[in-house]
Protein backbone atom coordinates (compact mmCIF):
# COMPACT_ATOMS: atom_id res chain seq x y z
CA UNK A 1 0.00 0.00 0.00
CA UNK A 2 1.17 3.61 -0.71
CA UNK A 3 -0.62 5.00 2.08
CA UNK A 4 0.81 8.70 2.40
CA UNK A 5 1.56 8.13 6.78
CA UNK A 6 2.11 4.67 7.16
CA UNK A 7 1.84 2.54 3.99
CA UNK A 8 4.49 0.56 2.96
CA UNK A 9 6.49 2.81 0.45
CA UNK A 10 5.76 5.21 3.75
CA UNK A 11 7.82 3.04 6.34
CA UNK A 12 10.97 2.00 3.59
CA UNK A 13 11.52 5.64 2.70
CA UNK A 14 11.20 6.57 6.79
CA UNK A 15 13.81 3.50 7.49
CA UNK A 16 16.20 5.06 5.00
CA UNK A 17 16.53 1.40 3.91
CA UNK A 18 15.47 2.74 0.41
CA UNK A 19 16.06 6.70 -0.07
CA UNK A 20 15.63 6.93 -3.99
CA UNK A 21 12.31 4.46 -4.03
CA UNK A 22 9.90 4.95 -6.81
CA UNK A 23 6.32 4.08 -5.98
CA UNK A 24 3.14 3.66 -8.20
CA UNK A 25 -0.17 2.19 -8.42
CA UNK A 26 -0.13 -0.59 -10.83
CA UNK A 27 -2.67 0.27 -13.72
CA UNK A 28 -5.37 -1.56 -12.84
CA UNK A 29 -4.90 0.05 -9.15
CA UNK A 30 -5.28 3.61 -10.91
CA UNK A 31 -8.23 2.56 -13.20
CA UNK A 32 -10.01 1.14 -10.70
CA UNK A 33 -9.93 3.79 -8.16
CA UNK A 34 -10.62 6.13 -11.17
CA UNK A 35 -13.66 4.11 -11.46
CA UNK A 36 -14.54 4.01 -7.19
CA UNK A 37 -14.45 8.25 -7.62
CA UNK A 38 -16.46 8.53 -10.54
CA UNK A 39 -19.27 6.08 -8.61
CA UNK A 40 -19.20 8.65 -5.99
CA UNK A 41 -20.02 11.77 -8.53
CA UNK A 42 -22.77 9.97 -10.06
CA UNK A 43 -26.13 9.51 -8.32
CA UNK A 44 -27.60 6.93 -10.23
CA UNK A 45 -25.32 4.45 -10.00
CA UNK A 46 -25.38 3.69 -6.27
CA UNK A 47 -29.44 2.64 -7.38
CA UNK A 48 -27.65 0.22 -9.58
CA UNK A 49 -25.11 -1.05 -6.95
CA UNK A 50 -27.69 -1.54 -4.74
CA UNK A 51 -29.72 -4.08 -7.01
CA UNK A 52 -26.50 -5.75 -8.16
CA UNK A 53 -25.64 -6.18 -4.33
CA UNK A 54 -28.84 -7.55 -3.19
CA UNK A 55 -28.74 -10.29 -6.49
CA UNK A 56 -25.14 -11.04 -5.23
CA UNK A 57 -26.49 -11.56 -1.41
CA UNK A 58 -29.96 -13.45 -2.45
CA UNK A 59 -28.06 -15.76 -4.61
CA UNK A 60 -24.65 -15.78 -2.83
CA UNK A 61 -25.81 -16.56 0.75
CA UNK A 62 -28.40 -19.23 -0.68
CA UNK A 63 -27.41 -22.90 -2.18
CA UNK A 64 -30.75 -23.73 -2.92
CA UNK A 65 -31.67 -20.58 -4.69
CA UNK A 66 -28.59 -20.66 -7.00
CA UNK A 67 -29.51 -24.27 -7.32
CA UNK A 68 -32.95 -22.91 -8.34
CA UNK A 69 -31.62 -20.14 -10.53
CA UNK A 70 -29.72 -22.75 -12.54
CA UNK A 71 -32.43 -24.93 -13.11
CA UNK A 72 -34.53 -22.54 -14.62
CA UNK A 73 -31.54 -20.89 -16.51
CA UNK A 74 -31.49 -24.71 -18.50
CA UNK A 75 -34.95 -24.69 -18.70
CA UNK A 76 -34.74 -21.64 -20.78
CA UNK A 77 -31.94 -22.93 -22.38
CA UNK A 78 -29.82 -20.21 -21.55
CA UNK A 79 -26.08 -20.13 -20.17
CA UNK A 80 -25.57 -19.88 -16.28
CA UNK A 81 -23.24 -16.87 -15.18
CA UNK A 82 -22.39 -17.08 -11.34
CA UNK A 83 -23.84 -13.13 -10.12
CA UNK A 84 -20.65 -11.63 -8.49
CA UNK A 85 -19.86 -8.30 -6.29
CA UNK A 86 -19.76 -5.81 -8.15
CA UNK A 87 -18.37 -2.14 -7.65
CA UNK A 88 -16.54 -3.17 -4.41
CA UNK A 89 -12.68 -3.70 -3.90
CA UNK A 90 -12.21 -5.58 -6.72
CA UNK A 91 -11.02 -5.71 -10.02
CA UNK A 92 -12.99 -3.34 -12.59
CA UNK A 93 -13.19 -6.68 -14.77
CA UNK A 94 -15.07 -8.45 -12.31
CA UNK A 95 -17.53 -5.98 -12.29
CA UNK A 96 -17.78 -5.76 -16.39
CA UNK A 97 -18.50 -9.82 -15.63
CA UNK A 98 -21.50 -9.59 -13.26
CA UNK A 99 -22.99 -6.84 -15.13
CA UNK A 100 -22.89 -9.03 -18.08
CA UNK A 101 -24.44 -12.43 -16.05
CA UNK A 102 -27.41 -10.01 -15.14
CA UNK A 103 -27.80 -8.77 -18.69
CA UNK A 104 -27.60 -12.39 -19.83
CA UNK A 105 -29.78 -14.02 -16.99
CA UNK A 106 -32.50 -11.68 -17.36
CA UNK A 107 -35.29 -13.54 -18.26
CA UNK A 108 -34.01 -16.55 -16.23
CA UNK A 109 -34.13 -14.25 -12.72
CA UNK A 110 -37.91 -12.97 -13.95
CA UNK A 111 -39.11 -16.30 -14.37
CA UNK A 112 -37.54 -17.71 -11.07
CA UNK A 113 -38.63 -14.55 -8.84
CA UNK A 114 -42.45 -14.73 -10.60
CA UNK A 115 -42.03 -18.56 -9.91
CA UNK A 116 -40.91 -17.61 -6.23
CA UNK A 117 -43.95 -15.39 -5.77
CA UNK A 118 -46.47 -17.53 -6.92
CA UNK A 119 -45.24 -20.64 -4.70
CA UNK A 120 -47.70 -20.53 -1.88
CA UNK A 121 -45.10 -22.72 0.15
CA UNK A 122 -43.03 -20.37 0.90
CA UNK A 123 -43.06 -18.05 3.72
CA UNK A 124 -43.84 -14.60 3.51
CA UNK A 125 -42.31 -11.82 5.41
CA UNK A 126 -45.25 -10.20 7.14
Amino acid sequence: MTGRVSGVATQLRRAELYPDLVVWHCCNHRVELAVGDTIKEIFGINHFQNLLDKLYALYHASPKKQRELHYWAEGLAIIFLTIGRVLGIQWVASSDRTVKAVWLLYLVLYAHFNAALADQSRQQRK
